[in-house]
């Protein structure tokens, strides 16, 4: 099975959780890269619920390790002043692909923007959508 790496988009939807208990990445290694960390930390300490869930999704990842996946592994570099200054022009986004296409796994994101570049930059990426439940009815009368 291919690492693992979940942008912050894709954990603190609940994305990475959900694919997690879907049993289809018990085999996978996740990559939660420092960069990610920095950015969740950061927005939990400006009082965003965002980063404080997006702890609370990897705390859960940690909680079920060896069930939900292979293995947790933490690994990355901190992001520089200027990378953090730059971050809204994209490039946390930027730093999280260059360090998945280092470490050869693959990206799970859902920020479309972030797959797009990804696919471009020829970085393995996966996206992960949520389906409404007006879409979900709507599509059970069509073949798969």
């Amino acid at each position: 099975m291919v690492d693992l790496v979940f942008d912050t988009s894709a954990v603190i939807n609940g994305q990475m959780i959900k694919l997690a208990k879907s049993g289809s990445i018990k085999d996978s290694q996740v990559i939660i890269l420092t960069a990610v960390m920095d950015e969740l930390v950061s927005q939990a300490s400006s009082k965003k619920e965002s980063g404080t869930e997006g702890l609370r999704q990897i705390g859960l990842l940690r909680e079920g390790e060896g069930k939900l996946c292979k293995k947790i592994i933490f690994q990355g570099r901190h992001p520089t002043a200027e990378e953090i200054k730059l971050a809204g022009r994209g490039r946390m986004d930027t730093l999280i692909r260059d360090e998945t296409l280092e470490c050869g796994a693959e990206l799970c994101t859902s920020d479309v923007l972030q797959h797009k570049a990804a696919q471009a930059q020829g970085v393995t990426t996966r996206l992960l959508t949520e389906k409404s439940d007006a879409e979900m009815k709507f599509l059970k009368y069509f073949d798969p």
